[in-house]
């Protein structure tokens, strides 16, 4: 592959902006590196290595993963599935593509992934008091259960 070719590498990682916690999330490495030219594929989530796949290993995928989250993977390393994600699995997430000759990376842009997670309760009203008088000023506070991201609550 000549320079200009090299110039030419396109690397885009698909991935969803949020997800639902509990769910799944699909990313897929999308790239024009020739499959007898490519040497690895990693995926990266706020600049650490979660997934690596060497073409020529045995086994080819070295994962670290994330921390409570169950990761699946395609048998080419082009996709990697994030199986029941908690909070923890929000960040910053990116691929890399290597190719073996000419030595040359070429990294993604970054995707900004957010785990949503929904409230498990209506919001709750609660008093001061049980029992107010005409004319005294009414004391109450407006809660939500936890979630991500946070309720706004108005009166």
């Amino acid at each position: 592959m000549d320079i200009h070719a090299i110039c030419a590498v396109h690397v885009q990682l698909i991935a969803p902006r949020y997800v639902k916690s509990g769910s799944t999330a699909t990313l897929y490495c999308n790239h024009s590196v020739p499959e007898d030219e490519l040497y690895k594929i990693e995926f990266i989530k706020d600049d650490e290595k979660i997934f690596q796949y060497i073409k020529e290993r045995n086994p080819p995928f070295v994962t670290p993963g994330i921390n409570g989250v169950f990761m699946e993977y395609s048998e080419n390393g082009t996709t990697i599935k994030l199986r029941n994600v908690s909070f923890l699995a929000s960040g910053v997430y990116s691929c890399a593509v290597s190719m073996s000759t000419p030595i040359y990376t070429k990294p993604s842009d970054n995707v900004q992934m957010k785990v949503i997670v929904p409230q498990t309760e209506n919001p709750k009203i609660t008093f001061e008091k049980s029992v107010y008088m005409v004319g005294e000023n009414l004391e109450a506070n407006c809660s939500s259960s936890a979630a991500s991201p946070v309720p706004h609550l108005t009166w």
